[in-house]
């Protein structure tokens, strides 16, 4: 499988000699790794896409000050009310726009034993910060007579549930902060918001990236496959003379389209346009130079080599 997409993409004379492999194995194996070098770039920008930023935290930070002091801590995995007496349950709602991964208003919860909240008189998602965990709940809101409740689609064409949902829920790890602010040292509390924050996305990225992947992996595969069927009828017509067969001449559209992969990959990776543009020309021209090789070889032989 390496010896063909080393060959295929640095030595492009020996293509001709992986046409007539009888190895299914290695040429399914050959297809897999285009197809995984084909999704890198997805799971790099979901990476990328989904991280906790400075301004969020910020956003966020806003709002609790904008309320009474929030007597709570993380300390060593745990939740804990600084306050006096009971502990006080509080809430605080914050705007989607805050925040980039939502698209539903978020109030944030400190509770507890995780009750002795309503807050929600919208669709919205709500974070619980219990004494030992934070369970992220998706809540739609329903009136208090029961007629019909809002509409379960919002602008952004998302579908959501018509009764409350457990997401997820989350450990707090190792990070100890201060979530009362009681000094004049904003940039800090602003620090401690976005620790917190950055411990909640880490948490939840993978589960986010690997749920949204299936759809990607499908288009990236169809689009594999229809850029190499586009170059299969092109090629038909040129060599449709020649007595190739349909199997044989897919075999070497396959096997030519290493570098136009590569160059996705590479061109992807810095911004490059101009490189993915250049793969997909040198993997059309590739083919055109193998086929055009295969059917003299195979025409050669077919008359005794004279």
């Amino acid at each position: 499988m390496f010896k063909i997409f080393y060959d295929t993409l640095v030595r492009p004379k020996e293509i001709v000699n992986h046409v007539d492999s009888k190895s299914k194995g290695k040429f399914i194996g050959f297809i897999i790794l285009l197809l995984l070098l084909m999704i890198i770039p997805y799971f790099i920008a979901q990476i990328d896409g989904y991280s906790f930023t400075g301004q969020e935290a910020e956003n966020i930070a806003s709002y609790i000050l904008g309320e009474k002091q929030l007597e709570y801590e993380i300390k060593d995995g745990s939740l804990i009310y600084t306050g006096s007496g009971d502990a006080n349950v509080r809430s605080v709602r914050v705007e989607k726009d805050e925040i980039s991964l939502i698209t539903l208003p978020l109030y944030l919860v400190f509770s507890l034993d995780g009750s002795g909240y309503e807050v929600n008189e919208e669709n919205a998602y709500i974070a619980i910060f219990k004494e030992k965990e934070i369970e992220i709940i998706y809540r739609p809101y329903k009136k208090v007579d029961g007629a019909t409740k809002l509409s379960e689609i919002d602008y952004y064409g998302m579908m959501y549930p018509e009764e409350e949902t457990s997401l997820t829920k989350l450990s707090y790890e190792n990070i100890n902060v201060n979530l009362n602010y009681t000094s004049g040292y904003k940039d800090e509390y602003y620090l401690n918001i976005y620790t917190v924050g950055s411990m909640m996305y880490n948490q939840i990225k993978w589960d986010l990236i690997l749920d949204n992947a299936l759809f990607t992996i499908i288009m990236n595969v169809l689009s594999f496959f229809m850029s190499i069927i586009i170059t299969v009828i092109m090629a038909s017509f040129l060599f449709r003379f020649m007595g190739l067969k349909f199997k044989t001449i897919f075999k070497i559209a396959t096997l030519c389209s290493t570098i136009y992969v590569v160059g996705y990959l590479i061109g992807y990776l810095y911004n490059l346009q101009l490189i993915s543009l250049i793969g997909e020309f040198l993997s059309i021209v590739y083919t055109y130079r193998v086929m055009k090789q295969y059917a003299i070889i195979k025409m050669t032989n077919h008359n005794g080599g004279n």
